[in-house]
C-alpha cells in the first residue's frame, strides 16, 4: 500500500508526507497531525510558490541497491536521494520522533521505540531492515535482519547478514512493518527516509518485487540467538521463513 501511494509521485506537481516516524503504535489515526501537515505544506511552498527551506523539503527514498556476497556474508548497498540529489544521512533521531506516540495518553510509548504487541487480528513486527531470498531454490521466502549503518559516502545505507549456506539473496527491505523503527535520517531537513521493499534490478522506490508476499510466516531463529518458532498465523494462506541471523536485531514476528 506504502509503494502504490508512493507511485504518485511520477506525476507532475505531486507532494507527499508522511507519519512513518511520528504516528501513534495504537491507533492508526494519530494525535500529531501537525509534523505531517507542516511537511507537506512546506512541499507546496516550494513546488507552487518557489519558496524553498533551507533545510531541505524532500523525503529521502530508495533510488537503487547493489549485492555483494563473500561467502555467507551478504552485503546490500542501497543509495538514497532525496529529490533526486545525494543527501547526508544520520541516525539521530530528531525531537518529534522522540515524543510520546500518543502525546502522553496512556498506553504511551516514544515514537521510536519498538512495540510487538500480538492482536488477535493483526501480528506486528518492527520492521529491521532485511535481506530476503530462497535457500536452495526453495519455494518458502526467507527474510533475514540485517544490520544496517551508514555508507562511507554518508547517502546510503548498508545492510549486512550472516546467512544459511545455500541462499539466494533478492530483494531488501526497511521499515516494512505495521509499526516500523525508523532508523536514519536527512541530516540537514530532519525527515526520515521512506521504508523501501525492492530487488535488485530496480531504482524506484515504489516498484516492489512481483511475488505475493502475504503467506504465513514461520519463524525461525538463528543458531546462538533465542529460540523462537511461531508458525500459526492465522490470516495467511501459505509459507514463508524469517531467519533472525545472530548479530542481527531480534525478529519480532508474535502469533
Amino acid at each position: 500500500l506504502r509503494q502504490a501511494q508512493l507511485s504518485a509521485l511520477a506525476l507532475t506537481n505531486v507532494g507527499m508526507t508522511t507519519a512513518i516516524d511520528t504516528g501513534d503504535w495504537w491507533n492508526i489515526h494519530p494525535p500529531d497531525k501537525q509534523n505531517p501537515a507542516r511537511r507537506l505544506a512546506n512541499q507546496a511552498l516550494a513546488q507552487i510558490y518557489n519558496i524553498t527551506s533551507s533545510h531541505g523539503v524532500d523525503f529521502p527514498l530508495f533510488s537503487g541497491s547493489a549485492l555483494h556476497i563473500a561467502g555467507r556474508d551478504v552485503t546490500v548497498t542501497v543509495q538514497i536521494r532525496a529529490g533526486g540529489r545525494r543527501v547526508h544521512l544520520t541516525k539521530k533521531a530528531p525531537f518529534a520522533a522522540l515524543q510520546s506516540s500518543t502525546l502522553g495518553a496512556s498506553p504511551s510509548v516514544a515514537r521510536n521505540e519498538c512495540v510487538t504487541v500480538a492482536f488477535d487480528s493483526f501480528p506486528q513486527d518492527c520492521g529491521y531492515p532485511a535481506i530476503l531470498g530462497y535457500i536452495n531454490s526453495s519455494s518458502n521466502l526467507v527474510e533475514i535482519n540485517a544490520t544496517a549503518e551508514i555508507g562511507r559516502d554518508d547517502s546510503s545505507i548498508v545492510l549486512r547478514a550472516k546467512v544459511p549456506a545455500g541462499f539466494a539473496p533478492i530483494a531488501s527491505s526497511y521499515g516494512r512493518a505495521s509499526w516500523p523503527m525508523i532508523q536514519f535520517y536527512a541530516a540537514d531537513s530532519d525527515l526520515p527516509i521512506i521504508p523501501w521493499f525492492a530487488n535488485f534490478s530496480t531504482t524506484s522506490p515504489y516498484s516492489p518485487p512481483s511475488w505475493d508476499d502475504d503467506e504465513p510466516l514461520i519463524e525461525v531463529e538463528a543458531p546462538s540467538t533465542p529460540s523462537t518458532y511461531h508458525s500459526d498465523q492465522p490470516l495467511f494462506q501459505r509459507t514463508h521463513i524469517r531467519w533472525a541471523s545472530a548479530a542481527s536485531p531480534p525478529s519480532m514476528w508474535r502469533s
